[in-house]
């Protein structure tokens, strides 16, 4: 049975440590298959197992595992200065909203006065 990841996270991109366990799952499937293989289906079988192996070992040469890490940490990081920021963002725009009311209340006040 292959140990395909439950999509909670809807369309959320595979990490890679899913596409590695199901690279590796069906690496296994087609080494069983590749036992007893359906008829003109060997050579469809080999290629396939070679292009996992090929990309098994990308992953591990490439150190994709450590990027992704590195990855997730950065996004972390970056997460509390971008609440921040949205924070700061709502701030201002209520500070201009007051602006724009004490403004207006200035503009009132200077109509009426040369009434008194």
């Amino acid at each position: 049975m292959s140990k395909i990841p439950n999509r909670a996270r809807a369309n959320a991109p595979l990490t890679v440590g899913e596409v590695e366990d199901l690279l590796n799952s069906l690496y296994d499937r087609l080494s069983v298959a590749l036992r007893d293989p359906p008829d003109g289906q060997l050579d469809a079988i080999v290629s396939a197992l070679n292009i996992i192996e090929w990309t098994l070992d990308e992953i591990i040469k490439q150190d994709l595992h450590h990027d992704a890490v590195i990855l997730g940490r950065l996004a972390d990081e970056l997460k509390g200065p971008t609440d921040q920021l949205v924070k700061l963002k709502n701030d201002l725009q209520q500070l201009a909203q007051v602006a724009a009311l004490g403004a207006a209340l200035l503009n009132t006040i200077g109509s009426v006065l040369p009434l008194l």
